[in-house]
């Protein structure tokens, strides 16, 4: 400070006073210079949502606001290069200060902790045989989890799991995790499982998830196999099968194939995912369809039965 822009946007990494959802999803930090930098606000004015805060109050978690950030001792070409074959956590593992990625853990564990039942949460993690745990990764029963591990099931955190987040608040709205005897349920990606949601594994099944986050209601029951790559975002009152459950005239097999959903998949709200099927990279399932067939890379489908409406999309 001062600067010679008009305006500087950045991360306000330390705000205090507002909701969950606003924390959860970033809240900007906007510096305003001279008149021009105004008059760019105040044109937009009427379509965000702002507060006045200080300048301290930003500053206290922008150390380059008041100071030069020194140059770490890499390449920046290998950096780049790391950036296109690793995951987020290897790099952050590998190029961050281990003192911040400590401090950020410390932060994000105290915050979880402070939604669930510490008993449970202990019972859970530390003394449920059933439940094998990768270093520093929990499941986060938040208040309104219920949960049933039978004994010979196997629950095995790779990644942090989170129940019943979101939910309205004040409400006693509850998730469900049921993994019945011989069952397995293997979390790879940090994951969401929302308020009034249910996720069911039959005998000897097996689920495995990626970074998953489901809306409201969401339902994933498992008789055979599943599963769910990373970044697959699942929409309110959502089904996803993978059996018949009862034979018919029409249809004597219960359990077929593997149901794969892959990366970056967006199941849209109301909609009913069932057995034996494949649903390809960056592909969308309509509000309130019934898939029941493969569905291609970054395809639309909509409909009852879903059919391609659109190819080539990007969300």
């Amino acid at each position: 400070m001062p600067r010679t822009s008009d305006i500087t946007v950045g991360d306000f990494w330390t705000i205090k006073g507002v909701s969950d959802e606003d924390l959860k999803y970033g809240v900007s930090a906007v510096f305003v210079f001279n008149n021009k930098g105004k008059d760019l606000l105040d044109r937009i004015s009427d379509r965000i949502e702002y507060q006045h805060r200080t300048v301290e109050e930003v500053s206290a978690g922008n150390y380059a606001l008041l100071h030069q950030i020194r140059q770490p001792q890499i390449s920046p070409n290998k950096f780049f290069e790391d950036l296109e074959i690793s995951s987020f956590d290897e790099i952050e593992k590998k190029y961050a200060s281990k003192k911040v990625i400590k401090m950020r853990r410390f932060k994000s564990l105290l915050a979880n902790l402070s939604k669930c039942n510490l008993f449970t949460f202990l019972k859970l993690n530390f003394f449920t045989k059933g439940i094998v745990r990768k270093r520093h990764k929990f499941l986060f029963p938040y208040y309104g989890s219920r949960i049933e591990i039978q004994p010979g099931a196997k629950l095995i955190i790779n990644e942090n799991l989170i129940m019943n987040r979101p939910k309205h608040k004040y409400s006693n709205e509850q998730a469900y995790l049921r993994i019945m005897k011989g069952g397995t349920f293997e979390v790879n990606g940090f994951s969401s499982l929302a308020a009034n949601s249910t996720i069911e594994i039959l005998p000897d099944a097996e689920l495995k998830i990626g970074n998953i986050e489901t809306n409201y209601g969401a339902t994933i029951i498992c008789s055979n196999k599943i599963i769910i790559g990373n970044g697959v975002d699942i929409g309110r009152n959502a089904m996803i099968y993978d059996s018949n459950f009862h034979p018919t005239s029409l249809n004597k097999k219960v359990k077929l194939k593997p149901l794969i959903i892959k990366d970056h998949v967006w199941i849209c709200s109301g909609v009913t995912i069932t057995k034996g099927i494949i649903i390809e990279e960056g592909a969308v399932c309509g509000i309130n369809s019934t898939v029941s067939r493969n569905v291609k890379s970054k395809h639309l489908v909509m409909g009852n039965p879903a059919k391609s409406v659109m190819a080539n999309i990007e969300w």
